[in-house]
């Protein structure tokens, strides 16, 4: 967040992918006798999320091929003059009934295709996008999102391979039972699947195929994508995971396995990731907390509005009040939304809120669901407050390409506001850093390097005083100079001495007259490429 101290991440780790890793075979769900809770990171791998917004960029019906053309950019350079916003929400899988289609390429999933075209000749039961196609569409836009400075959160719905409604559409009409087929067949699935008492129970015969998809295809994702993901949230867990075996509210482990399996997958390429699940709102303790009991396994709250299928801004039905609650506990508790409670291993977990900014549909519709007034109350007293909110950006077009996934007049224009507002009076005195990371590009050995930061757009003064820029620790030959020719224009430069590659951690300091920012950075520097 660009009002603290951040660590900045540039390092764009994406194992290469093969049929399975050696680490991802490696490394089953262990049993329960290996576990430490409460768990001491619980909440705290969630701390970037403290005084944070973002975006969730949610296009649709990317299936069969139509996802090996998507990409983020033109979006990314829409919301490119946002200087508070954190991160973006993006999404690994679809949700609701297309909770099987998923846009990063996977040879398990992509098997599954077997071929199949409609009348006319078209892909049907294509889930993810054809590794032939080319580089992963999701792993470019995971690292595109890091260039731009953000943090990335991706959504996962839990029903995953399993049909939403019953029933899966008529564009991949068999992938369910071929899912199912192949886990109840494949030797190292079912030995995987034996190798534990919970992965099965009588009573409910798909919690294997969840266990299956966490330890198969959620890990597998997780240790292609490592650093480049910072948190993970997991749609409808009390309808899939709590229906499947597990209890969402205990707060015991031995009743949390599946939520446990999900949670180590997604830690097994990067073990800071962030994780948390859906699990309501549990209106029934509505009345104590507007969110719902954490599992052992959630760092972060998902927050789901409530009444979501009605404006936010509708006081007349209680709407309103009812989801600014959520704000309200946010600024009661600092953001750690359950402290005080009965249990005290979730006294860290963080606050977030996940609506809509649209009145009728989350990743589109014609009018805001909060007034303006409203809309930047709210994003300031959760900021202030130590919490997070995802917005659903309302897109021209979600089932579209190109400029139809970009957001609507009404939305960028009460971003706009948003983000001004917020960079005066979230952190007033000393300057602010934009957005959760400042990228440095890499530096190739024997070759002058250059970055410029600009002010109103790297960095800012609430006030509007002088800033100056200076470096702290950073490697000798960098420089950082004001850029004569054009005031607040800062020039990170310099030849890199390096005879190998080398990692640099350093930090910037932006100072005026009422104190001193810092940010923290890293540089990696290596030879040319052949």
């Amino acid at each position: 967040m660009k009002r603290h101290l951040v660590t900045i991440l540039i390092l764009l780790t994406a194992n290469a992918w093969c049929a399975r890793s050696t680490q991802a075979q490696g490394e089953s769900v262990p049993s329960d006798t290996a576990e430490t809770l409460p768990d001491p990171l619980l909440g705290k791998r969630a701390d970037w999320l403290r005084g944070s917004w973002g975006l969730n960029w949610k296009p649709v019906n990317l299936y069969n091929g139509r996802s090996e053309s998507l990409t983020i950019d033109d979006f990314l350079d829409q919301i490119s003059g946002l200087k508070t916003i954190d991160y973006l929400q993006l999404h690994l899988g679809d949700s609701h009934k297309n909770s099987c289609v998923h846009l990063g390429t996977h040879d398990l999933l992509e098997s599954l295709w077997q071929g199949d075209t409609n009348a006319r000749g078209n892909p049907i039961n294509l889930v993810v996008p054809r590794k032939s196609a080319g580089e992963d569409p999701f792993l470019k836009m995971l690292k595109a999102t890091k260039a731009a400075g953000l943090k990335t959160q991706l959504y996962v719905n839990s029903a995953n391979m399993l049909a939403f409604t019953g029933q899966n559409p008529s564009a991949f009409p068999n992938i369910t039972e071929r899912w199912k087929a192949w886990c109840d067949t494949n030797p190292e699935a079912q030995a995987f699947i034996a190798s534990q008492p919970y992965h099965t129970h009588a009573r409910y015969p798909n919690r294997k195929y969840m266990f299956c998809y966490a330890e198969f295809v959620l890990k597998d994702y997780s240790i292609r994508y490592g650093d480049l993901v910072d948190g993970w949230l997991f749609d409808a867990g009390h309808q899939f995971i709590g229906r499947n075996g597990d209890n969402p509210t205990s707060g015991k482990a031995e009743d949390q396995r599946l939520y446990r399996a999900f949670a180590l997958a997604c830690r097994a390429g990067n073990p800071n990731t962030a994780v948390c699940f859906n699990n309501g709102p549990e209106r029934d303790t509505e009345e104590l907390n507007p969110f719902s009991e954490a599992t052992r396994y959630d760092d972060y709250m998902f927050g789901h509005p409530y009444a979501p299928r009605v404006s936010l801004g509708d006081h007349a039905s209680r709407t309103y009040e009812r989801n600014y609650a959520h704000i309200q506990k946010i600024t009661e508790t600092g953001g750690n939304v359950h402290a005080g409670g009965a249990w005290t291993w979730d006294d860290k977990v963080v606050g977030h809120f996940d609506p809509p900014m649209s009145s009728t549909r989350w990743n589109t519709g014609s009018t805001p669901g909060l007034t303006d007034e409203e809309f930047l109350l709210w994003n300031l007293e959760s900021a202030r407050g130590g919490g997070a909110i995802s917005w659903g950006a309302p897109l021209v077009r979600p089932e579209g390409a190109g400029d139809e996934l970009l957001i609507q007049d009404w939305g960028m224009a009460q971003l706009a506001l948003m983000d001004e507002h917020l960079s005066i009076h979230q952190a007033p005195g000393a300057p602010n850093w934009s957005r959760a990371e400042t990228y440095l590009p890499d530096a190739t050995m024997s070759q002058a390097y250059s970055r410029t930061l600009v002010e109103g757009v790297d960095f800012w003064d609430p006030e509007g005083e002088n800033v100056t820029l200076s470096l702290v620790d950073a490697p000798t030959w960098l420089s950082l100079k004001q850029d004569t020719a054009q005031p607040g224009h800062w020039l990170l430069q310099g030849m890199p001495t390096e005879t190998s590659e080398t990692e640099h951690k350093f930090r910037l300091r932006a100072e005026d007259a009422t104190g001193a920012t810092d940010r923290w950075v890293e540089l990696k520097v290596g030879a040319l490429a052949m």
